[in-house]
């Protein structure tokens, strides 16, 4: 299983940048520090909607994005999971940001994702009520993130330990934990140039030995990814796309020679009907193997970057390996091409939304694409229903969809038009296809072709034993 951590600075204006670099580690869970999300929160392809903690300290409601704060996990289409809900935080403490997951599986897993914002001596009226020993301290829990700590364990440029990377290192001692960190800096200054590690992951000992840690690329943060992999941890299988052609990408041209050139050779004098027609049918399935394009992948394909976005990204990772502590002139000179990239990054993607809407949308056929993306963008919620979520039911978690549809079967509600067509969590996936949203409304299934299609996945998806008395 492989786990990133990512003080993401502002999560939405990288989104590009992290989309194309997460499938190259096939990343199966982010979590993401300090994602400052606006009303409705980035999506990430390939990933489930997040479980999100928004800051509660300081968020002001007229404002679209607030400086600092907000914590995520994005969890992997494919893989089940359940939010963690226990308050694993102090009651006196209204700073420190924590969620977590619990990977379900052969070898369930819990992972923490914490930010704790620097706190400091002057103009700051917080307190620092962090308690580690709140948090859970078994074999199978990883936590990472920005903790804002500093020590001489996990970061190989620190000579004195700070009040609360001591309290840290304390706790992980006491619990016999480790550090994964390898002591490389994951942060970089922007008033100094200097760099640390604020960011961490710890994890139990018997979990460390299988355990590795190694930092991503500069994603456009000041601080760098964080990537652990956690050997032996058997998780579902990610999901493989069913191969289909790609009509409109054909050259359909070649298609219609190279049929042309097959019927045209003479057959076998005397041939039957049914040879002739295999002959037939042999030549159309070679002549689309060969020009029309037909394939699957398990992670979606990332965009391609415009050539002067990737120079612009190419030049500030240079920019931030040759920075140097107390260099004013290299500082100068990332902060630089960080802005840079940053606005060639807007520009890019402003120009290619406005040719996606010019050259694609705006087209008759593309009336139902238009409509989906507008339910898409208006359905954009934290509350949105997750496919690999677990629910409960009896005290038992519910995995699959088919012992979610039998939970639910059993219910009072459960063969009521309304909740098949509209509210049955098991018929998410195919509500989505269907309509475009996996929450529609009564006009969006009204259809008989959607309301067929949905009755059928449902008695699919009903037992025997689901019925109700």
């Amino acid at each position: 299983m492989i786990v990133v951590s990512w003080n993401a600075e502002g999560l939405r204006s990288k989104i590009t940048e992290l989309q194309r670099w997460l499938p190259t580690v096939r990343a199966d869970v982010l979590a993401v520090q300090e994602g400052q999300f606006p009303k409705a929160v980035p999506r990430l392809s390939g990933f489930q909607p997040p479980v999100v903690v928004r800051r509660a300290r300081g968020r002001r409601a007229d404002m679209e994005v607030v400086k600092g704060g907000d914590v995520a996990i994005y969890v992997r289409a494919g893989l089940a999971f359940t939010p963690v809900i226990d308050n694993l935080l102090a009651a006196t403490d209204d700073s420190t940001e924590l969620c977590g997951v619990r990977i379900l599986g052969p070898t369930p897993t819990r992972i923490l994702n914490i930010y704790r914002p620097p706190i400091r001596a002057t103009n700051d009226d917080r307190e620092d009520n962090f308690d580690p020993d709140l948090l859970p301290s078994d074999d199978e829990t990883l936590i990472v993130g920005d903790l804002n700590a500093h020590h001489p364990s996990w970061d190989s440029g620190c000579e004195a330990a700070d009040r609360v990377g001591t309290r840290i290192a304390d706790w992980l001692e006491r619990i016999d934990w480790a550090p994964l960190n390898s002591g490389d800096p994951t942060f970089a200054s922007y008033r100094s140039g200097g760099q640390s590690a604020p960011d961490l992951a710890v994890c139990g000992s018997a979990l460390a030995r299988r355990s590795r840690w190694w930092i991503g690329p500069d994603l456009g943060s000041d601080h760098l990814p964080m990537v652990v992999e956690m050997r032996g941890i058997r998780e579902q299988p990610r999901r493989i796309r069913k191969a289909r052609m790609a009509y409109d990408k054909a050259d359909w041209v070649a298609f219609r020679d190279t049929c042309e050139a097959a019927l045209l050779e003479a057959g076998t004098p005397g041939e039957s009907a049914q040879l002739q027609s295999d002959r037939f049918s042999t030549a159309l399935r070679q002549a689309g193997v060969r020009h029309i394009p037909c394939g699957a992948r398990a992670d979606p394909k990332p965009w391609a970057l415009d050539p002067e976005l990737r120079e612009a990204v190419a030049e500030r990772r240079e920019a931030r390996r040759l920075l140097q502590p107390g260099n004013e002139r290299s500082r100068t000179r990332w902060t630089e091409a960080k802005q840079r990239a940053a606005e060639v990054e807007r520009r890019v993607s402003r120009d290619r939304f406005r040719q996606f809407v010019s050259e694609t949308l705006n087209r008759p056929a593309s009336l139902g694409r238009v409509s989906k993306l507008l339910k898409k963008w208006d359905k954009s919620t934290d509350e949105e229903q997750r496919d690999g979520q677990a629910m409960e039911d009896g005290g038992r978690l519910l995995v699959t969809d088919r012992a979610k549809a039998d939970a639910f079967a059993r219910t009072e509600t459960a063969d009521t038009p309304y909740h098949v067509l509209v509210e049955c969590p098991a018929l998410m996936g195919a509500r989505l296809r269907l309509t475009g949203t996996i929450r529609p409304n009564r006009e969006e299934v009204r259809g008989d072709g959607v309301v067929a299609a949905l009755a059928a996945a449902f008695r699919t998806l009903q037992s025997r034993q689901a019925t109700v008395d």
